[in-house]
């Protein structure tokens, strides 16, 4: 029998991501701005990407869930609803629609001016876009 499973959250409600990320992102932050000390030596930190499943992706980018009909985050192929499997299907690859640092930005800023609830599956900035250092 796996006890773990069953004990992390038997009798309390399960804290939802955004408490989550928000608490690591100030950390992460914090660590980023002011770097940390080793030996009475501030060494600086850059972070240069981040990890994580998919859903826990989609949610640190602000990006709609994995399963939406414009999930990927690298491209603008919209997904098909299936009744079949009572999923959403992918035809089509990466490199037909890809999404660049600017076409990026712009759904972004149309999210925001504009007060689209989501923009091909982006839903605003994200938080995160403050950690990440993106090296030209």
């Amino acid at each position: 029998m796996n006890i773990s499973k069953s004990l992390p959250y038997h009798t309390m409600k399960i804290p939802c991501f955004r408490t989550f990320s928000n608490y690591i992102e100030k950390q992460m932050y914090d660590i980023k701005t002011n770097g940390i000390s080793v030996n009475n030596n501030k060494i600086l930190v850059l972070i240069a990407f981040v990890t994580g499943d998919m859903p826990a992706l989609s949610k640190m980018s602000n990006h709609v869930d994995h399963t939406a009909y414009y999930s990927c985050m690298w491209c603008y192929v919209k997904g098909r609803y299936s009744p079949e499997c009572r999923c959403i299907l992918f035809n089509g690859g990466i490199n037909e629609h890809p999404r660049t640092d600017e076409s990026y930005l712009n759904d972004i800023y149309n999210v925001q001016r504009y007060g689209y609830r989501d923009h091909y599956g982006i839903k605003g900035e994200a938080n995160i876009s403050l950690l990440i250092d993106t090296i030209d």
